[in-house]
């Protein structure tokens, strides 16, 4: 038999390159050819998503078929940094169980992890519903493993504490942590236990609203909540109503001197008047280290929720949603309050003003699940109505589409 031809790494960079947006294409070559060296299969497998269901591309997994593939190809098991798994309740219980169970044998083989995500994409789904042998082998891998960036979404009753196995004073690699849409039933710790938490870099809540007195309060709150937050530099939440604003308010001003990103998503539709008869205003000026700020604003209101700004702020991203009918009422005065606002600002380190409009006869558009029709919108009145940032050079407008 003859020997394997050799083909050159340049030509194989060329593939790689030429088949950038084609990932199921790349994945069979590395696999049925020596040539692909590690390096190069590396950003090919870096990332893997496997569902309950047949994946909506083809980039996608099922927990079988990624099962088969790292039987039948163990060398590519290291180079899965990051794995994401969808679960779908659109199929009967006992056929979800039966997918589920398939997330153990696969696990052993995830020992390179640094991210994992943990997503129902449908309505929110019970932790207490997972089958329990498929808890006990998640819990194990997540305490075991040296994941990095924890992320979950529309999962409730998930304990952390408590009695529970699932202590996070356990996972000591831990840096970055996302609990979105879920009910975390608890995260912190009882009184006299002590623990030894994680020392975060990044938070991100996304609390649904009817459990902003079960869960808001005690996870905003960093004196009880089980997270260590001294080292944190990026912090994201959604604010759906006027106690969750002090709280989100009360939580950066302890944790100040090390922030650098700060994004939050203010749910809150209420004029001037209504704003300050319930909090004041929130102050972001003692920040030293403030770089980014991300501001996304339910309109229609007349009023721009923080007073005063770190002059270390270089970049600024406002998003604005309207509902169609609103946008010619109300959006040339907000354009107008922002830019004074801006003008009273000592920001010399400034180096863009992202502003991002969302416009949809749907009222459920959010930025972070864009339904927005297209729609004309006079890009230069914008700019006359925001004189100080259009003269300045760092006003950049975006009319979103959800196209």
């Amino acid at each position: 038999m003859s020997e394997s031809i050799h083909i050159p790494q340049e030509l194989v960079d060329i593939v790689v390159s030429n088949l950038h947006d084609d990932l199921p294409s790349l994945k069979a070559c590395a696999l049925v050819s020596h040539s692909f060296l590690p390096f190069s299969q590396k950003g090919i497998f870096a990332c893997i998503e496997v569902f309950t269901v047949p994946p909506p591309s083809r980039n996608g997994h099922t927990f079988q078929n990624l099962f088969n593939l790292l039987l039948g190809s163990p060398h590519i098991s290291p180079l899965i940094t990051s794995l994401e798994i969808y679960v779908h309740d659109t199929i009967p219980d006992s056929v979800l169980d039966q997918e589920l169970v398939q997330i153990i044998p696969i696990l052993p083989y995830m020992s390179s992890v640094k991210r994992f995500r943990l997503s129902h994409t449908c309505e929110l789904s019970d932790w207490r519903y997972f089958p329990p042998h498929v808890q006990d082998a998640l819990v194990q891998y997540w305490q075991t493993s040296q994941i990095v960036d924890f992320e979950l979404e529309a999962i409730y009753f998930i304990v952390f504490e408590g009695k529970s196995r699932l202590r996070l004073d356990q996972w000591g690699a831990l840096k970055r942590l996302s609990l979105l849409w879920c009910h975390v039933h608890e995260l912190w710790s009882p009184e006299g236990q002590g623990s030894n938490p994680p020392r975060l870099e990044a938070l991100k809540i996304y609390a649904e609203p009817d459990y902003t007195e079960v869960f808001g309060d005690k996870l905003l709150n960093p004196f009880s909540c089980s997270l260590d937050l001294r080292s944190l530099r990026e912090f994201s939440a959604v604010i759906t109503s006027n106690p969750r604003f002090d709280q989100v308010h009360a939580l950066l001003c302890q944790i100040s001197s090390t922030l650098q990103r700060i994004c939050l998503d203010v749910r809150i539709r209420a004029p001037a008047s209504h704003f300050l008869s319930e909090f004041d205003y929130m102050g972001l000026h003692a920040f030293p280290n403030l770089r980014a700020i991300h501001l996304i604003l339910d309109t229609p209101c007349d009023v721009f929720p923080i007073s005063k700004l770190s002059p270390s702020v270089r970049n600024i991203t406002l998003e604005v949603t309207y509902h169609l009918d609103e946008y010619a009422e109300w959006a040339m005065t907000e354009w107008s309050t922002i830019d004074s606002f801006m003008e009273s600002q000592d920001l010399p380190a400034l180096e863009s003003f992202r502003l991002e409009v969302h416009i949809s006869t749907r009222d459920s558009c959010l930025p972070t699940f864009c339904l927005c029709d297209p729609y004309e919108v006079d890009l230069q009145a914008i700019r006359q109505a925001m004189p100080t940032l259009y003269r300045r050079g760092v006003l950049d407008v975006v009319v979103k589409t959800s196209e």
